[in-house]
């Protein structure tokens, strides 16, 4: 006898098959041609999990990998404020989504906001002539980042 966790379904499908056996007969008495097989067949057919199974999977492998992306970008945050003892906040991230790729989860792009106590942002120096120069503040997250997540520093955008 199987383990108990399928006994109650063996029991329901046994009981089904004795269901059907003696129940053949009299619809046959009674002159009713039913054919059992097509008739379960259509109802297995329309009520499939099959398809129900595919989209719970795709659905379930959708929320893991949001889940995943979710405690990345705590962990993350966390080592950035430990570590380099500034707040930053994970706009985006992207990884490899891919679950059957041995380089599941790694990150291809991140972008950080800077996040500061007070709603008032400081003001940064005003230096005339120069143009996208990053100050030192992103320098050093960026470096540490590229080596903590092993991403080149371009792939960093660190937003103040």
């Amino acid at each position: 006898m199987p383990t108990n966790k399928f006994k109650k379904y063996v029991r329901f499908v046994l009981g089904f098959i004795i269901l059907i056996t003696i129940i053949m007969p009299i619809f046959q008495f009674i002159g009713k041609n039913i054919d059992v097989e097509n008739t379960v067949a259509s109802y297995y057919e329309k009520y499939s999990l099959e398809d129900g199974k595919n989209t719970n999977l795709n659905e379930y492998n959708k929320q893991l990998i949001l889940e995943f992306k979710n405690n990345l970008s705590k962990r993350i945050e966390e080592d950035i404020k430990n570590r380099l003892n500034l707040e930053y906040v994970v706009k985006d991230i992207k990884i490899d989504e891919n679950m059957s790729s041995l380089s599941f989860g790694k990150v291809y792009s991140l972008t950080l906001i800077r996040s500061y106590k007070s709603n008032v942002k400081p003001v940064e120096k005003v230096v005339i002539g120069r143009t996208n120069e990053e100050d030192a503040e992103t320098i050093k997250v960026k470096k540490y980042l590229s080596e903590y997540l092993k991403i080149n520093q371009d792939e960093i955008i660190v937003i103040k």
